[in-house]
C-alpha cells in the first residue's frame, strides 16, 4: 500500500504528472499520420523467373536449384518458399524481421546476377522485386477483343493507365502482358534467280532491317493492318 500513499501525500505532483501524460496522448493521436494502407518495411524479395516452354521439372533443376543455392549463401535468411509452373518460378525470400530491408535485397540481387550467367539461353525473364504493402495491386483489368489487333489493345491499355494514373490516391498503373512486335522478313528464291543483282540483294535487305526502331514501326504498322500471324 506504499505507493496508493505516495499518491494521496503528493496529489498535485500525481494531478500534474496524469494531465502531462493525457496532453501528451491527445498531441500524439492529433498528430499521428493516418493511412488507409500504412507504409512499414518488410525484410522479403521476390524472385521471378520465367523461361517459355519449360516444364516444372526442368525449371526446378536448371533454373530454380541454383537460385536458391546462391540466395541459401545470404546472412539472416529466415525460409525461400517456391511455386513453380509451366514456363514460370516465383521464389519468396523472406529474412529476419530485424534485418534491414535495402540490405537483404541488396544480398538477392547479388546471388541472382551471380546466378544469371549459369542459368539457359532461354530464360526469357529474371527480376528481383523488393516485397512491400503498397505495391500489392488492389484493381487489375483485362482487355479483351475477338477483331482488335495486338497494336489496338496495347494502346486501349496505355489510355487506361493513364487515366487510373490521375485518378488520387492511385500510386502507379501498369500494363502487363504486351507481345512484343516480330517482323519475319523472308525472301523468294525464285524471284532472286530472275534478278540481275541476286548477291546484292540480301545484304541490302539485312541493312534495311538491322535498325530496331525502324523495324518496330513497321511491326506496329503491320499489326495495326491485321497483317501479323
Amino acid at each position: 500500500m506504499r505507493l496508493p500513499a505516495l499518491a494521496v501525500r503528493n496529489r498535485a505532483f500525481v494531478t500534474v504528472a496524469t494531465a502531462l501524460v493525457v496532453a501528451i496522448g491527445v498531441q500524439s493521436l492529433v498528430s499521428m499520420p493516418r493511412s488507409e494502407d500504412p507504409q512499414f518495411d518488410i525484410s522479403a524479395s521476390r524472385v521471378v523467373a520465367v523461361f517459355p516452354g519449360a516444364g516444372p521439372e526442368d525449371l526446378e533443376s536448371l533454373v530454380v536449384d541454383p537460385l536458391e543455392a546462391a540466395i541459401n549463401e545470404a546472412d539472416d535468411l529466415d525460409r525461400i518458399e517456391t511455386t513453380i509452373q509451366d514456363g514460370v518460378a516465383i521464389l519468396n525470400v523472406e529474412f529476419d524481421t530485424m534485418t534491414d530491408p535495402d540490405e537483404t535485397y541488396d544480398d538477392v540481387v547479388q546471388a541472382v546476377a551471380q546466378v544469371r550467367p549459369r542459368l539457359p539461353e532461354g530464360v526469357a525473364l529474371l527480376e528481383v522485386d523488393k516485397t512491400s504493402p503498397r505495391l500489392t495491386p488492389v484493381f487489375q483489368a483485362a482487355l479483351v477483343s475477338e477483331g482488335a489487333s495486338d497494336l489496338t489493345l496495347t494502346r486501349e491499355a496505355d489510355r487506361l493507365a493513364d487515366a487510373l494514373e490521375r485518378v488520387n490516391a492511385v500510386q502507379t498503373a501498369d500494363v502487363w502482358a504486351v507481345p512484343t512486335p516480330e517482323v519475319r522478313v523472308g525472301l523468294d528464291p525464285e524471284r532472286l534467280r530472275e534478278t540481275a543483282a541476286e548477291s546484292q540483294v540480301p545484304p541490302y535487305v539485312g541493312s534495311m532491317v538491322k535498325n530496331e526502331q525502324d523495324m518496330e514501326r513497321l511491326a506496329q504498322w503491320l499489326g495495326s493492318r491485321g497483317w501479323s500471324r
